[in-house]
């Protein structure tokens, strides 16, 4: 057993849950690796766009910032952003003036 799954199982014990299928495990598995690829690909883009070589963990801490950011901002509902929209649609464009 990776020592992934065994974290993973040792959480569920500490919550409580002491029987669970395997593949519970591996698909808790599959989504923190997925994560963590995720992170260490967006990672190396800000290393590139910093014109840099080398990965630190600068670069890492503010991947995970901006995803953490991303994750817990709420999303603008549907009815406000119908409110906005007709808001500015209504708003009269300025006239063009007549050309001599």
């Amino acid at each position: 057993m990776n020592i992934l799954i065994t974290t993973i199982s040792k959480l569920f014990q500490n919550y409580g849950k002491e029987e669970y299928e395997e593949s519970i495990l591996n698909c808790m598995n599959e989504i923190i690796n997925s994560y963590i690829t995720e992170i260490l690909v967006q990672s190396k883009k800000n290393m590139n766009l910093a014109k840099r070589t080398k990965l630190d963990m600068h670069d890492i801490d503010k991947t995970i910032n901006i995803q953490q950011n991303n994750m817990y901002r709420s999303k603008t509902s549907f009815h406000e952003m119908k409110y906005l929209a007709d808001k500015i649609n209504n708003v009269d464009l300025p006239q063009i003036p007549e050309s001599p």
